[in-house]
């Protein structure tokens, strides 16, 4: 800890997330891990949460290193909480140490020096409604982070893309609220990260363990192919799997045994309708990686 109580972090820090189900605490999980990891961070996240879909205390934990972390880790450096019963629920895993983010209603600075009074809701209702407090915290924990936000709202307007236009300009503008917010916690000095980024983990992916063995599983359910030549005028050449990297596009056809084709397509290259459905396929599935 450094003069003026100013704790700064320099090779990891372990954010933990708390609230109640229906909170959107795994939405800010899943915003923010794949943010940071665009933006060039090492991301673990675990979560553990009541079988419920409303109400009861739910926590995600939220690791980001300079090196490759794969696990769980008791500390919490830093807490947003997002309902009354989250610092009880976590016991002695918040000490002293730990900096607190929330609404004034749950805890203040008064009761605890550690508080950083943040009113959330009061920002999510600026934009229109409590339900965007949610995207307010990623905002605010992206702004902590020193990220630019014009990589976290590109970010929300694939991730809201199947939305309505006003409900992702919300989405948006909550963002850039928390963004704001945490640019002004940073510049008082009450904290600072200075974590440096991995440049040699550009081919990872962030995602979830369901994802990583529904990916594992698809060699055993599917018959994959690579097409070289390709277009709404042309039949497709193909290589067969053990022949992909021969391939001279980057994009892969996935043949299901219900006859469904699935086209996985990689940053830059063809968008969805140019390569067409092949005979005997019933559908199309587009995956942009």
């Amino acid at each position: 800890m450094a003069d003026n109580n100013k704790v700064c972090w320099n090779s990891e820090v372990s954010i933990v997330l708390g609230g109640e189900a229906g909170q959107g605490i795994q939405s800010i999980e899943y915003i923010l891990g794949h943010v940071l990891r665009t933006a060039g961070y090492n991301v673990f996240s675990t979560s553990e949460f009541m079988s419920r879909i409303r109400g009861g205390c739910n926590t995600t934990q939220i690791r980001v290193s300079s090196k490759k972390v794969a696990a769980f880790t008791k500390r919490i450096d830093i807490l947003v909480a997002f309902g009354n019963d989250v610092v009880a629920h976590l016991g002695d895993r918040v000490t002293n140490q730990t900096i607190i983010l929330c609404e004034p209603a749950i805890m203040t600075r008064a009761q605890n020096p550690q508080v950083i009074e943040v009113p959330f809701s009061n920002i999510a209702l600026e934009v229109g409604n409590k339900i965007y407090a949610n995207t307010v915290a990623a905002g605010l924990l992206a702004g902590l982070f020193n990220i630019d936000l014009s990589l976290l709202q590109k970010f929300l307007t694939g991730y809201f893309s199947t939305k309505t236009s006003e409900l992702i300009d919300k989405n948006l503008d909550a963002a850039q609220r928390g963004h704001i917010v945490g640019s002004q916690i940073l510049q008082s000095g009450a904290l600072c990260i200075d974590i440096p980024r991995d440049a040699g983990n550009d081919n990872e992916l962030f995602m979830t363990g369901a994802d990583s063995v529904g990916i594992g599983a698809l060699p055993e359910v599917v018959t994959l192919w690579r097409p070289i030549l390709c277009h709404h005028q042309q039949p497709c050449s193909r290589f067969s799997q053990n022949n992909r990297r021969n391939s001279a596009l980057s994009s892969s056809r996935l043949r299901t045994k219900s006859q469904q084709s699935i086209w996985l397509l990689e940053p830059g290259t063809q968008e969805p309708g140019v390569l067409p459905q092949l005979p005997g396929a019933d559908s199309r599935l587009w995956v942009k990686a």
